[in-house]
């Protein structure tokens, strides 16, 4: 296994192997008051930063707060990435990971140029990963504020902080077949994803945006009351501003919160004319 920071020390000859999940794995520190990004040390004591890495995937993929997005046809972080996960020798891992390295510097430093403050860029280093085990194969690509969680050089837990400050921003590529997927997963710290994270970095489209995802929901439902309006327009009127009222409030979309807050304890004006069944 080609690893730029080195391998798990193996087992005792008599005692079976453990095959890692870390595929390949490369660090560098981002700081935009670089010109180029450093490539981290080797390191033996990894087990910290495997398990770590592992819960990136799981958080990212199973956050409320994930974004799906596609690349760009001309996406130069797709092609570094591509490029890093059918690589065969070390070198070709080290120059796909650094060029990857090199766009998010670029994307940083171009933000930083836009901006008077830096506060949402926080100093960090950038994770490539191939990560696969029998139920996951995939490329993490995540921003880790390594002060905060890892101490420098070991890689190994410091204690009493929460693992979740260590992530500034994340991504998982699934990988089907050998063959990288054209969509990613992104996650932010600060909730809504950076767009140097998104789009100057990686290159990439939110498939559906929040904005067309709720007209869609509202555009559906509202189409429901239609047949009520005929048989009592105060009753279509009282659904119709509950269901407004449940969008303007609500940034996520869930079915059940959405049918309680429409008709949870809603009396008809008109029982005659219109019947809510439990």
């Amino acid at each position: 296994m080609n690893n730029a920071l080195g391998a798990v020390s193996s087992a005792a000859p008599a005692q079976p192997t453990i095959t890692s999940p870390i595929k390949k794995l490369y660090v560098y520190d981002i700081d935009v008051s670089q010109k180029i990004p450093t490539h981290v040390t080797q390191s033996e004591q990894m087990s910290d930063l495997g398990s770590f890495l592992l819960r990136v995937s799981q958080e990212t993929m199973t956050s409320p707060n994930k974004k799906l997005y596609e690349f760009e046809p001309t996406s130069s972080a797709q092609t570094c990435i591509k490029e890093f996960l059918t690589a065969t020798t070390q070198a070709e891992e080290e120059i796909s990971s650094m060029n990857l390295a090199k766009l998010l510097l670029d994307a940083e430093k171009n933000t930083s140029s836009r901006v008077s403050q830096l506060a949402g860029i926080k100093k960090g280093s950038m994770v490539l990963c191939h990560y696969e085990t029998n139920d996951i194969n995939c490329i993490i690509v995540t921003k880790l504020d390594f002060e905060s969680f890892l101490e420098r050089e070991t890689y190994s837990k410091k204690q009493g902080l929460p693992d979740k400050k260590g992530i500034l921003k994340s991504c998982v590529i699934n990988i089907d077949s050998g063959i990288l997927n054209k969509d990613l997963y992104l996650l932010d710290s600060n909730g809504l994803v950076a767009s140097f994270w998104s789009k100057s970095f990686f290159e990439a489209n939110q498939k559906i945006n929040d904005v067309v995802n709720t007209k869609n929901a509202y555009k559906k439902i509202s189409r429901a009351f239609v047949g009520l309006a005929q048989k009592s327009r105060v009753d279509y009127q009282q659904l119709k501003n509950n269901l407004i009222s449940y969008f303007s409030t609500n940034t996520t979309f869930v079915l059940s919160d959405l049918l309680d807050s429409l008709i949870g304890n809603y009396k008809p004006v008109d029982p005659g004319k219109m019947r809510i069944s439990p």
